[in-house]
């Protein structure tokens, strides 16, 4: 009959089981999440972007660290019967703060710089993947920020959807639309809703990350040590023989 294996004989197997598992949990908590979004657009016409015309979406996070994965966005050409349209758009997100009663946008953080948008037809949905240098910015939780829309002498607008406020969720919070007119030297509150969508990828806690591996590690090098001491203690009690002169 063949011996039967004990677990403590196998720590290596072990130890990438319990790896393999950590990697998996950190994984799921990486997936890609919808946290604001009212699109389609349902109108030709929209908010104008340019150089000194921004609009703003005020939001609040969620209980958890998070960085933007894509965001997609309602567009129209400046001149609806100008088809097809090139025009350029920058997203940015900046922080925020409390101006008399309101929050407004206070300092820029990051942007995509101008993308070059070939439009084709009116009420179109266009998305932006890997924001903010590859998603690398990460956003605090539970905290308020703004992403604010502009473009530059080639304009675009910013199509509306009408009624209809983007629908938060995982924690996020809707917060406000605003626009200014003076490239966001100043901002006030306006009653048009935008067509936007946002994805966010949720980031582990560095602590929680940590525990996992550490505890896992931890676990596999208790058994290793533990499938040491599975040998036959005689075997280990008898001293190696050594020859002597005399």
């Amino acid at each position: 009959m063949k011996p039967r294996t004990s677990i403590f004989q196998r720590p290596h197997r072990l130890a990438l089981a319990i790896a393999t598992f950590c990697l998996v949990l950190t994984l799921e908590k990486s997936q890609a999440v919808l946290v604001l979004s009212n699109v389609p657009a349902n109108t030709d016409g929209g908010s104008p972007l340019s150089a000194a015309d921004y609009k703003a979406l005020l939001f609040t996070t969620g209980p958890d660290a998070t960085e933007i994965s894509s965001i997609a966005l309602g567009l129209n050409p400046v001149n609806s019967s100008n088809l097809p349209s090139t025009a350029r758009v920058e997203i940015s997100l900046w922080s925020t703060s409390l101006n008399a009663t309101a929050l407004e946008p206070d300092i820029p953080l990051a942007t995509t710089g101008f993308q070059t948008v070939n439009m084709t037809s009116l009420r179109g949905l266009y998305s932006f993947q890997d924001v903010f240098s590859g998603g690398g910015f990460s956003m605090a939780a539970q905290t308020s920020y703004a992403l604010v829309l502009a473009s530059d002498i080639s304009g675009i607008k910013w199509a509306n959807k009408n009624f209809t406020s983007p629908a938060g969720s995982s924690g996020f919070i809707y917060n406000n639309f605003l626009g200014s007119s003076n490239a966001g030297a100043d901002w006030i509150t306006v009653a048009t809703y935008n067509a936007v969508s946002m994805e966010v990828n949720i980031i582990p806690e560095p602590s929680t990350a940590t525990l996992l591996y550490v505890t896992g590690g931890f676990i596999a090098l208790c058994l290793a040590r533990a499938g040491g001491l599975s040998r036959s203690p005689l075997s280990r009690a008898v001293p190696h023989r050594r020859n002597f002169r005399t």
